[in-house]
């Protein structure tokens, strides 16, 4: 699985102080999924006993080879 960010992504990860581990491991084995806007996947991941983060992507439809995914946004909630 490759993991591409947005500059939005990117940005919105150093304010908030994200983990990108938890970023992949909501990713890859995520509690819940469910449509976002526009064609987007909103994935959601316990991370320890206070925080759970909620991600928002895009697979890449160009590169059909490789598991590529395009990180919208990300947060804790």
């Amino acid at each position: 699985m490759q993991l591409k960010f947005t500059n939005h992504a990117q940005i919105r990860i150093r304010e908030r102080g994200l983990s990108i581990e938890h970023v992949k491991a909501a990713m890859l084995s995520p509690d819940s999924t469910k449509p976002g806007f526009e064609g987007a996947i909103e994935v959601k991941k316990k991370v320890s006993n206070k925080k759970e983060i909620v991600v928002l992507y895009k697979k890449d439809g160009f590169r059909d080879k490789k598991e590529t995914y395009i990180i919208i946004t990300a947060y804790y909630i």
